[in-house]
């Protein structure tokens, strides 16, 4: 859910693209908020009516999307946590993965519980991918390349 100030194509558009679900301007009472964040919370899309005929102008004036179906991605991750994996098998500690991703460690971390779970493991210790470079980080009994960047 986002509150601000501005209601232009671009913000809205990048709001949404980042996953937001709601979308209100500051001229937003308090029960709308509220109301709001009511629908978000049962999967609803709200747009501020502000908001929503620049919306409308940004797709009505974009060139066709090519429509395509959307590429699946390995054991069910998220393009998120592909990225975090992608970044891991690059040798990246888990503070570097932040920085890169702007967000904080422990976004990170919880993408690669996220992982962990997905891949049916319980520890950072024992997972492993295969490497086809020489890396200088830590590697498993097993002479694969740790699944975290942990160091």
């Amino acid at each position: 859910m986002v509150l601000t100030t501005y209601a232009d194509d671009r913000s809205v558009l990048d709001a949404l693209r980042a996953g937001a679900r709601g979308y209100l301007t500051k001229d937003a009472g308090g029960a709308e908020i509220h109301q709001a964040l009511q629908h978000v919370l049962d999967d609803q899309a709200v747009i501020d009516p502000a908001a929503q005929h620049h919306l409308v102008e940004a797709i009505a004036g974009a060139p066709p999307a090519d429509i395509s179906p959307p590429s699946l991605l390995p054991g069910g991750f998220t393009p998120r946590e592909a990225e975090v994996l992608a970044l891991i098998a690059g040798g990246l500690s888990n503070i570097e993965i932040a920085k890169h991703l702007v967000v904080s460690e422990g976004t990170i971390k919880s993408h690669i519980n996220h992982l962990f779970t997905k891949i049916h493991v319980s520890t950072s210790r024992c997972p492993c991918v295969p490497t086809r470079a020489p890396v200088t980080t830590r590697r498993c009994e097993s002479g694969k390349r740790p699944l975290s960047a942990v160091r």
